[in-house]
């Protein structure tokens, strides 16, 4: 698979997200707003993708891109650090930032009748994590470290996937789990730990979002000197992290054609995916 192949996969979920579940919510129910409905809909159209991925790539996925089995160990190995670190720099960015930069929490069930919250809970544990793995550390990164190396793919999927999340906050936690993630798969480390991970992460979400979530909680109890110890402790996480997992040698050569056009595609359908976190969703 090319980058700009890779890309295109990427624009039909990022796309597909804002505007075809209220186009096909209006078909089905009218005008009138209906939050299972609405649930349930896009549950039903990330799984019929996932299935279309795996169906049309997993071949792919299997033999060139690490979706391989993993162990308890691999995912420990990689879950502590890369979770332990965005905890630490939730919290400490919840302190530190100005109140106006500082993302408010929104109730992740608000309005949500018990289909609704099962529909939810299905998105953000399981169809969100695991299409956006495929996505991010499996296609996208793989063509951009064949077309460029491994440095930039690590870096131009970081942030592509971090842009997909509104708000700082969040999205400083997703550039990280971005890099930590796409670092271990480069390195050699299995796809499917690194699933397994995004789903821990998302699932501790889910768990601590009636509690105005556990690190929303410990920011308005957090001083600036904690604040920035815990920075320090993140950063170490990161540095310690990058040294038990160095990147392959770079491959010289120069981008080509494909790849400057790809690259388009990824800063364009980046930013279109902060506008429609922040404007659509």
């Amino acid at each position: 698979m090319n980058p700009l192949e890779s890309n295109r996969l990427l624009v039909v979920y990022v796309w597909g997200v804002p505007l075809a579940f209220p186009f096909l919510s209006g078909l089905i129910a009218g005008r009138a707003s209906n939050i299972d409905l609405d649930t349930w809909i896009e549950a039903a159209v990330l799984t019929i993708f996932a299935v279309w991925l795996w169906d049309r790539y997993g071949e792919s996925l299997v033999r060139q891109m690490g979706w391989v089995g993993t162990s308890l160990g691999d995912v420990v190995r990689l879950g502590a650090p890369t979770i332990a670190a965005i905890l630490a720099l939730d919290i400490a960015a919840g302190a530190l930032l100005p109140a106006q930069l500082r993302t408010p929490y929104v109730p992740l069930f608000e309005g949500c009748g018990p289909t609704a919250t099962v529909a939810v809970i299905a998105d953000v544990v399981a169809l969100a994590p695991i299409i956006e793995e495929w996505l991010f550390r499996g296609f996208l990164l793989h063509s951009f470290d064949r077309a460029r190396g491994g440095a930039f793919a690590l870096w131009a999927t970081s942030v592509v996937f971090a842009l997909l999340h509104s708000g700082i906050q969040p999205l400083m936690g997703a550039l990280l789990m971005g890099w930590m993630l796409g670092r271990w798969v480069l390195a050699g480390g299995s796809l499917k730990a690194a699933f397994w991970v995004h789903l821990a992460n998302n699932a501790l979400a889910v768990l601590t979002a009636p509690d105005l979530s556990f690190s929303g909680a410990a920011q308005g109890r957090t001083s600036p000197a904690a604040a920035l110890a815990l920075l320090a402790v993140a950063l170490a996480i990161v540095v310690l992290f990058n040294r038990r997992h160095p990147l392959p040698a770079e491959r010289p050569g120069r981008p080509a054609p494909v790849f400057s056009l790809s690259l388009g595609f990824v800063i364009f359908t980046g930013v279109f995916a902060q506008w429609a976190a922040l404007h659509v969703r």
